[in-house]
């Protein structure tokens, strides 16, 4: 991918809101999702000079395009940049080889990066040819197309009923089982076909592709996507320092839904009865500074289809 391309592709969501809750002192920040460094790059004109900018991800190219774009404006700003490649999933593991780091803010933009979702070769749009891949990391795992091959028809039908939401699970589960003992599975228009022709005829009409739900729920099964999510967010809360806030980026319920129990468990982990006097000893961890999510406006929804269904929610450590 080249910088034009990337500028195109990429258009950091809830930008804004994620600026106006940064706090004060900002002197390390931690970006685990780094992408293309939309957030990071907006984040580091506003921190200042001696302070420390890590951004983190998965995907190499990801790394190596957003390191083009934030070495020189760290340069500029006095700012000390460190990109590393890691798995969110893995930050503990990363955190205790660092046993002093302390963060004042820490970004998560859950999800798939536009870039990911818009290159065909990545295989994890619905609309595009590709291979089907949807590894975030294409160095290791199965690929969906090894997935759709080796799981079993109840597999399948409840990876697509539990992530995907799908209504209609098992009778796409039972069209992929039934068309991959004829040829297998391996690009990205077969499976969306394959979907399609699962559905009834007034699913077709929808406003939503109803290949994007099966499309979501292989995408989050090859990745360990709601797994990784929650040892991330006790690894990030770890790793804040008092006052330090924790800012999460999802765009689907299922995310947000553990992101705000969490959230909830981290501000109130007493598990008393509630009339009875506390004897369990947990202290609250922080408090959450948004009781509901923030979402985007309508003219950033207008702008960036993507901001639909984003949301923000931010806990702050005590």
């Amino acid at each position: 991918m080249n910088e034009a391309e990337g500028r195109l592709l990429h258009v950091p969501v809830l930008l804004q809101e994620v600026l106006q809750n940064l706090p004060t002192p900002l002197n390390t920040v931690i970006d685990l999702t780094l992408g293309l460094g939309g957030h990071s790059s907006a984040i580091l004109a506003a921190m200042p000079p001696s302070s420390r900018l890590i951004g983190m991800d998965k995907d190499q190219s990801a790394l190596d395009y957003a390191g083009k774009l934030l070495y020189p404006q760290a340069e500029a700003a006095g700012v000390e940049l460190t990109l590393v490649k890691n798995d969110f999933a893995a930050l503990g593991q990363w955190a205790a080889a660092q046993p002093s780091l302390q963060a004042q803010f820490i970004l998560a933009d859950i999800g798939v990066s536009s870039p990911q979702i818009d290159l065909p070769e990545r295989g994890f749009s619905y609309r595009l040819a590709g291979p089907l891949d949807m590894r975030m990391d294409q160095s290791r795992g199965q690929s969906a197309a090894e997935v759709l091959a080796t799981l079993t028809y109840e597999q399948l039908a409840d990876i697509i009923h539990l992530y995907g939401e799908e209504r209609y699970s098992r009778r796409i589960a039972a069209k992929i089982v039934a068309y991959r003992e004829k040829r297998a599975i391996t690009d990205t228009l077969t499976l969306a076909d394959i979907v399609r022709s699962a559905v009834p005829k007034a699913a077709l009409k929808e406003k939503q592709d109803p290949a994007r739900r099966t499309f979501q729920a292989l995408r989050i099964y090859v990745n360990d996507e709601l797994t990784a999510l929650q040892e991330m967010l006790q690894a990030a809360v770890n790793l804040l320092a008092p006052g330090g806030r924790l800012a999460v980026i999802s765009f689907h319920s299922l995310e947000d839904r553990i992101v705000k129990r969490q959230f909830h468990a981290f501000a109130h982990p007493c598990t008393c009865l509630p009339d009875l006097p506390c004897c369990c000893g947990r202290q609250p961890a922080g408090r959450v500074l948004t009781p509901k999510p923030l979402t985007a406006s309508a003219a950033e929804c207008e702008a960036n289809f993507r901001a639909h269904s984003a949301k923000l929610r931010i806990f702050e450590k005590m």
